[in-house]
């Protein structure tokens, strides 16, 4: 906004909003799988793993912030700058 390039500035009220639906993305469609029974037809909704990583921006690590975490484990990446790294468990493909 005012002319400057980088920085580590925080969430705007859209970036806010933004990452509230993308949380709601993330549970609802990423962390969700249908699964269908041949003999009802009821779909049935599962937890899913998937993963997540972050960059160390603060505007990312808040986005990330509000993505539910029943599934995620936290650990230290050591890329000389000890980053912090956010990961959801392992997705088999």
């Amino acid at each position: 906004l005012l002319g400057k390039i980088g920085g580590d500035a925080g969430l705007t009220e859209a970036g806010h909003e933004y990452a509230r639906r993308l949380a709601d993305f993330a549970h609802n469609v990423i962390g969700m799988e249908v699964e269908k029974d041949e003999e009802t037809g009821e779909e049935k909704r599962i937890p899913r793993p998937a993963r997540l990583w972050t960059s160390t921006l603060r505007r990312t690590k808040e986005t990330a912030a509000l993505i539910k975490k029943e599934r995620i484990s936290t650990f230290k990446w050591d890329n000389g700058d000890q980053v912090e790294w956010i990961q959801f468990q392992g997705r088999a493909r």
